[in-house]
């Protein structure tokens, strides 16, 4: 849920979406439409950052979403967080070697399509069951497809993508609130991959290492990061939090 990048190309100013809302209901419904066995896996909700919520989590759990506000605080660290990222690159020089290489990463160009991204975000990144993903479902077949492609490239491909639009338009309407645009409200992703925490925002230039973490650890290690944006604006109370966990026998049978 995002506004207008600073510049769009007329096809993007066409492909203006509205804002899917951060509930686990709807993530659901849109992952299953797009080949996610929700039997296995699904997203729930994060209640809190309190322990007493964090303990309620099905395990094991594979990636978060958090849905924060673009505030002119998150604004300012976003720019210093790039300008830092482009030093560490220069100062490695012929060196840098792109530590998130290997992560599936799509830069956002359409306006309020984050939440789309960060359910593929989640679930390409993820080390999912081999079950999990039906091999005929658009998840699988884009993931397979664009493997191997850049960020902008996969970007482009969703432009160009009908089905998802599609997809996308009736997860908004899936939603249990009323359908507001430009709510100025953004999705970010946080993954495991081979051993460190990243978060995945389609506005940024890159994916963002925030240190080691473990299966063991990675919800504590993901809450850490998402207090570190609450601690940036401890006034503002619009953060919300999904999980992408291991389906229980309860959840299935609701």
């Amino acid at each position: 849920m995002t506004t207008l990048p600073v510049s769009v190309t007329p096809q993007q100013q066409q492909q203006h979406w509205l804002p899917v809302e951060s509930n686990p209901e709807t993530f659901n419904n849109y992952g299953r439409k797009l080949g996610l066995d929700t039997s296995i896996v699904n997203f729930v909700d994060v209640l809190s950052t309190e322990d007493w919520a964090l303990d309620m989590i099905p395990s094991p759990v594979y990636a978060m979403a958090c849905l924060f506000p673009i505030k002119e605080v998150s604004e300012a660290h976003k720019k210093a967080e790039e300008a830092s990222r482009l030093a560490r690159i220069e100062s490695q020089g012929a060196t840098y070697v792109d530590p998130t290489s290997s992560l599936f990463y799509i830069k956002q160009t359409i306006p309020n399509a984050c939440g789309t991204i960060a359910l593929i975000h989640a679930i390409a990144n993820a080390s999912l069951p081999d079950s999990a993903l039906s091999a005929d479902g658009w998840l699988q077949k884009f993931i397979s497809k664009h493997e191997k492609s850049t960020p902008e490239a996969r970007a482009l491909a969703m432009e160009n993508d009908a089905a998802l639009e599609e997809a996308h338009d009736g997860a908004v309407q899936d939603g249990q609130s009323e359908v507001v645009d430009d709510t100025w409200q953004h999705f970010f992703c946080l993954c495991s991959k081979n051993g460190t925490l990243y978060e995945l925002d389609g506005r940024k230039n890159a994916p963002i290492p925030h240190g080691t973490t473990t299966a063991e650890t990675f919800v504590n290690d993901s809450i850490r990061v998402i207090r570190e944006f609450m601690s940036r604006d401890p006034d503002e109370l619009r953060f919300t939090m999904l999980a992408l966990t291991a389906t229980t026998l309860e959840m299935d049978e609701a």
